[in-house]
């Protein structure tokens, strides 16, 4: 969110139900950790199941993303919407303009590109692009970032970075761009 931010000339808004899903206990282990200390999973066949102590459910992560999602959209009605997060929120989008469950892993599955701009229409529900990645500039794709990074939000236009979009936001649009260190 700091690279674009001076190029839209607003502050950066931060939103804590904007952040990955909250692994618990199993927050910075590696895979090879997080097997030796709680196991394989099935995630998929199991969207109920916490994977550590204090960890999120998929359920729950889902439910809260797409309140988030929901609350800003109606929160900044009219106007277009740039958020900055990772993965898991871009993938959530889908559940909640496309009104999918949340109780359930969706039947289909989304490969959210790091660094990348996936672009939703409000009027009509179009995807302009899912997570396009040839479209971001240089410097996005370059850049280092903060290695804890909570959802961020900058609020309310993207008139001056849509230059670096093969198309051009319109009003009533959501920028959901995903980084994943």
């Amino acid at each position: 969110a700091e690279i674009i931010a001076p190029a839209l000339g607003l502050p950066i808004v931060f939103d804590d139900e904007v952040q990955e899903e909250r692994p618990g206990e199993a927050l910075n282990m590696s895979e090879r950790e997080f097997r030796a200390k709680f196991g394989a999973v099935a995630f998929e066949q199991k969207p109920f199941f916490r994977i550590a102590p204090g960890a999120e459910t998929w359920v729950e992560f889902a439910l809260r993303a797409g309140t988030a999602l929901k609350r800003i959209t109606h929160e900044h009605e009219g106007k277009t919407i740039v958020i900055v997060c990772h993965g898991g929120i871009v993938d959530s989008s889908f559940l909640l303009f496309f009104g999918l469950s949340s109780l359930q892993f969706p039947p289909i599955f989304f490969e959210t590109h790091n660094t990348s701009i996936t672009h939703w229409y409000k009027e009509s529900l179009d995807l302009f692009g899912f997570s396009s990645v040839t479209t971001m500039p240089s410097t996005c794709a370059t850049s280092t970032r903060p290695s804890a990074f909570p959802g961020k939000i900058l609020r309310p236009a993207l008139s001056q970075v849509s230059r670096h979009q093969s198309h051009q936001p319109r009003p009533n649009s959501y920028v959901l761009s995903s980084y994943i260190p």
